[in-house]
């Protein structure tokens, strides 16, 4: 089923979920608008109505003609550009590396060409890290994006523990110095 999201590229994913069921399924391509259609909800399927009213008579809406206008009204250029700046300005700031992570791989599927690559997306990921993390990743040498994120998970992890293993022995020496 589909109805209309925040996200863009929301309609991408449920037209290659449809071209997956309709592989499985051997569905005809004079069968694919209306099984297309019958997965619209709301706002989807009001345009879908307007859509086939706008058609010539006897006319039958081809797959390609339905996902080319599908996704010209859908997905918004603007949208687009508006997400991958976003993309592109992305820094770790006060996140977790975990959030950061999620957020980078969310939004990277905006980018195209900015990470088409391991080494674009290892740079653009790099990038945004904290200065911390970047300076203990520096001299790594990692090969691949997963190899990079996973080095700076387990990094996060070990600074955390230190960080609590030092508070911890803070307040041991604190309260062994008073009597």
């Amino acid at each position: 089923m589909f109805t209309l999201t925040a996200e863009p590229l929301d309609v991408e994913h449920w037209l290659r979920i449809l071209e997956q069921k309709f592989q499985l399924l051997n569905v005809m391509d004079e069968q694919k608008v209306c099984f297309a259609a019958q997965q619209l909800l709301g706002s989807t399927s009001t345009w879908q109505d307007t859509f086939n009213a706008m058609q010539p008579m006897d006319h039958h809406v081809t797959w390609q003609e339905f996902t080319t206008a599908f996704r010209q009204f859908y997905i918004s250029i603007g949208l687009l550009n508006r997400k991958l700046s976003e993309f592109l300005e992305l820094k770790q700031e006060n996140k977790t590396v975990m959030e950061y992570v999620n957020k980078f791989n969310h939004l990277a599927q905006y980018a195209g060409t900015h990470v088409d690559t391991d080494d674009k997306k290892m740079d653009h990921f790099n990038r945004g890290l904290s200065c911390i993390l970047q300076e203990k990743l520096y001299t790594g040498g990692y090969q691949t994006f997963g190899a990079l994120m996973n080095a700076v998970i387990a990094m996060e992890g070990l600074q955390r523990d230190s960080q609590a293993e030092w508070k911890c022995k803070r307040v041991i020496i604190g309260s062994s110095s008073h009597p």
